[in-house]
């Protein structure tokens, strides 16, 4: 009980000194007034009771020394007048002060802001309930590999049934549906679950109950559970939307909960548009066949002592023995196999490595920004050679030389920290506003109590990284008041205080130009890959989605009409050119592929089948996007439903699968029913690129939209996007397209309208946004390093103005002057690009992924930025070169 309150009274004296000190005092008066008090009984009178109170007690002033030192409040007096001395000099030296603090502001607001979303993306659990234990299903076959997550109906039940390893399993897709019956129709993104995704995922509703296992089956009761962001936004999260009766793409459900708030399925956490709606999937148990439709992403939880790599063994172990069970649905040479990865890397693998880069990045952009302060600090110290002198003379310990030295690093280092917070709240706010596409969690990025946490400890270990060497070096024994005072006073520095800071800048150089040569890598790379021909032309388009509702567009007929009168009164507006529909935008929907049979090519056992990515279009697509018809036809109005069946291939599928002759007239079969089943090749188009402009093009096929209808379900495509060419500005034709379709169906909600302008730019998005950062971070680093430069060269002119003067003296032209300047300049430049170029190229193949025809060892880039460097380095030096052909003889020479 004793120690504790030894300890509490410690504590109390260490953070409440003023009242501590008081208490001593108080102490202190008593003691002495009792001891005067007793001498006073031995007949002294109060002045010699007083002294020998005094005496007795050995003095106030070490006494309290002493107790301060005890309870460990002299350091942090020191501490404090350490910090005073500091600020009052650097109000002394504002321009100093001013070129360190934004120096580093750059350096750690640039970190600060990388690490906020480094946090949320990688340090931070994903939002479910322990998500260590939650996996993905990943399948993977040669030639084809699927996504995180991608299984068809068929094989989600089997790892359901077959792998013990993983105690729950859900799968769910993304769609969208029309929202009817109260208020205005609206088209809102969907996705439909198993019943057992959301368990899964330990998701609890803030309203009502999850979607029963009951009704995840065909024919089962309709339900739906509303995002919280609808229910509030539609509803006024008004709590007894529980049972009312919604309509859904024309079909009557049952509200039976509510998402919490903040809600998103794995998928949506890189998606701007998170579902809102959650429709049972009611996938038929029985009568699915058909197993090469991967569409569905899944979602597991490990079994209670099960690892990763156990039930990784066990769902490759299955792959396997499915290949053996169904030889035509998985070929030999298809190579399937399946493997489980954690949940985590399914939603941030893809950015992991672009994330890591731009640490690096700007990692040395606060390296370069710590160099050029130590290079100010080491400039500074030889300003105060005279006062570090005169101290040490008069007996400051080394110690306590260094400690003063590196508390004003670290005032300067916080007070960065300080600004560059603000720099990273800044930034924070611009890349959210932003919204680049496939980041995840960027709604979770924010400069909250940890990143500011960072930003502290960041400034503390960047204040010591600077400080330290130019505090140890300024401090050293060799600094004497007599070799200070024979070097005149005039805080000359030597040849190897000179050679250090020349590193410095050397350092700051090279990594500058490591920087440079990265955002030049990128940009070649950005610019490569605009000026990529997508295969269609992108000026004056203008898209919108659609999707009818199942009801009253069930039947086939209805959503076929539904497209060709709404193209038929499209193309008669005014300032329409060509105007036709399609299932997937190039650009930002990527298709999926279809089994085939060609006519008279047989599959030998074990080969895989062909296969083509496909397309439903309607008459005059091909015109409104501008693809170039380079043999045959294209989809025409008379190939309807009760027409032969047609297809239209590009350019890559006829090369890939009639390589010795023309493709026109050739038929194939569509694979797992999917109609018009046998198909004629009636036309070649050139190649686009669908999914984007840097990925490759794949075989291709066209579909008649009256003529398709999907394998399994026989329905009809009744999401599809229409494009419009103008003949003008494409945005005017919103207004009159969208009273067409609202006079077509007053009911049906409209998309956003988009040019195709704006989705190229949204599909290089990500490219754009890394290329922008990296050169932002390279122009800063540029920028401190030129200052670096500039400040060693100004400093040693104002060092050697008595040697300039002399030699101006002795008859030295300007320009000779001006040469010596700008040579030494040079030189440290040269040294400075060459280590650079070597760090660069070395570091360059890092960029390899994502790099878009260009070489990591490009030279033209090499070149381009040695010369950029070196011309703006010469710039940097040219002021100081001038100012030095200026210097007065007499004046200078009169000053020594």
């Amino acid at each position: 009980m004793g120690a504790l309150k030894g300890i509490a009274v410690r504590l109390r004296a260490l953070l409440r000194p003023a009242a501590a000190d008081r208490d001593l005092d108080d102490e202190i008066a008593l003691h002495l007034e009792l001891e005067t008090a007793k001498n006073r009984g031995l007949g002294l009178n109060t002045l010699e009771a007083r002294r020998r109170a005094l005496a007795a007690f050995g003095g106030v002033t070490r006494v309290r020394e002493e107790h301060r030192e005890a309870r460990g409040a002299r350091w942090l007096d020191e501490t404090v007048r350490d910090v005073r001395i500091a600020l009052r000099g650097l109000r002394r030296g504002p321009g100093f002060a001013v070129v360190a603090v934004l120096t580093i502001a750059l350096g750690i607001g640039a970190n600060t802001a990388i690490f906020s979303v480094l946090d949320a993306l990688l340090l931070r659990p994903l939002p479910y309930r322990t998500p260590e234990r939650l996996v993905t299903i990943w399948n993977h076959w040669d030639g084809n590999p699927g996504g995180p997550g991608s299984v068809s109906p068929a094989e989600f039940f089997d790892y359901l049934d077959r792998v013990p390893a993983l105690r729950d399993l859900g799968v769910y897709a993304r769609s969208t549906a029309i929202l009817g019956g109260e208020g205005e129709p609206v088209r809102l993104p969907t996705a439909f679950v198993s019943a057992g995704a959301l368990r899964v995922l330990g998701v609890s509703p803030a309203v009502g109950r999850l979607i029963d296992p009951a009704e995840d089956v065909p024919g089962g009761p309709s339900a739906v559970v509303l995002g919280d962001g609808l229910w509030r936004r539609r509803f006024g999260g008004d709590r007894d939307i529980v049972g009312r009766r919604l309509v859904i793409d024309g079909v009557p459900a049952t509200v039976v909960g509510v998402m919490p708030p903040g809600f998103r399925l794995p998928d949506d956490l890189a998606q701007t548009d998170a579902a809102e709606l959650y429709l049972p999937l009611r996938l038929a148990r029985d009568s699915i066949t058909i197993r090469g439709s991967h569409f569905l992403s899944s979602v597991a939880r490990l079994a209670p002592g099960t690892t990763v790599e156990q039930a990784d063994a066990a769902v490759a172990a299955l792959a396997s023995r499915l290949t053996q069970e169904f030889p035509s649905d998985y070929p030999t040479k298809m190579a399937f196999g399946a493997s489980v990865l954690p949940l985590r890397d399914s939603v941030v693998g893809a950015v992991r490595p672009t994330l890591y880069k731009l640490v690096g990045a700007v990692g040395f952009v606060l390296l370069i920004a710590c160099v050029n302060v130590a290079n100010l600090l080491l400039a500074r110290a030889e300003s105060r050679r005279g006062e570090l002198a005169v101290r040490t003379a008069l007996g400051a310990a080394r110690g306590r030389l260094v400690r003063q030295l590196v508390v004003e690093s670290l005032v300067l280092a916080v007070a960065g920290g300080v600004l560059g917070a603000l720099v990273a709240v800044a930034g924070v706010h611009t890349l959210v506003a932003l919204r680049p596409p496939d980041i995840p969690r960027l709604d979770a990025v924010s400069v909250d109590g940890r990143v500011l946490a960072f930003t502290l400890a960041a400034s503390l270990l960047t204040g010591l990284l600077f400080g330290v060497g130019p505090a140890l070096r300024a401090a050293r024994p060799g600094n004497g008041l007599a070799l200070t005072l024979r070097a005149g006073g005039r805080g000359a520095a030597g040849e190897g205080r000179r050679g250090v800071r020349r590193a410095l800048v050397v350092s700051e150089i090279a990594i500058a130009v490591v920087l440079l040569l990265a955002a030049g890598l990128l940009t070649k790379s950005f610019l490569r890959l605009l000026a990529v021909n997508p295969g269609f032309v992108v000026e004056r388009v203008l898209t919108v989605p659609l999707t009818l509702p199942a009801e009253p567009y069930a039947e086939p007929a209805r959503a076929v009409a539904f497209y060709r009168e709404l193209t038929d009164r499209a193309r008669v507006l005014p300032g329409v050119q060509a105007v036709g529909a399609v299932a997937g935008v190039p650009l930002v929907a990527e298709r999926g592929d279809l089994g085939l049979e060609i006519e008279g090519r047989p599959v030998a056992p074990g080969d895989q089948k062909p296969r083509a990515d496909w397309q439903v279009v309607t008459p005059g697509y091909f015109r409104a996007i501008g693809m170039r018809l380079l043999r045959g036809r294209g989809i025409e109005a008379t190939d309807g439903p009760d027409a032969p069946g047609v297809v239209v291939i590009n350019e890559t599928m006829a090369h890939r699968y009639w390589p010795d002759g023309d493709a026109i007239g050739r038929r194939f079969k569509l694979g797992g029913g999917a109609a018009p089943g046998w198909v004629t090749v009636v036309g070649v188009v050139g190649d686009v690129h669908q999914a984007g402009l840097g990925a490759p093009v794949e075989a291709e096929m066209y579909l008649a939209h009256a003529q398709f209808r999907f394998w399994g379900s026989g329905a009809v495509l009744r999401a599809m996007t229409l494009v419009a060419r103008s003949d003008g500005e494409p945005t005017a034709l919103a207004g009159p397209l969208r009273r067409t379709i609202a006079a077509m169906d007053p009911t049906l909600p409209v998309g956003t309208f988009r040019t195709m302008e704006e989705l190229r730019g949204e599909s290089v998005s990500r490219p754009r946004l890394l290329m922008l950062l990296i050169v932002t971070f390279a122009l800063v680093a540029l920028v401190i390093a030129l200052a670096g430069i500039y400040g060693v060269i100004a400093y040693g002119v104002a060092q050697r103005r008595r040697e300039f003067g002399v030699r101006a003296a002795l008859g030295a032209q300007p320009v000779s002057i001006a040469r010596l300047v700008l040579g030494e300049g040079l030189r440290l430049t040269v040294v400075g690009i060459a280590l650079g170029l070597a760090g660069g190229l070395a570091l360059a193949r890092l960029l390899g992924g994502l790099l878009f025809q260009v070489r990591p060892a490009d030279p033209a880039t090499a070149a381009s930025v040695a010369v950029a460097v070196a011309a703006v380095a010469l710039l940097a030096c040219w002021v100081p070169a001038r100012r030095a052909t200026r210097v007065d003889p007499t004046t200078a020479l009169r000053t020594e």
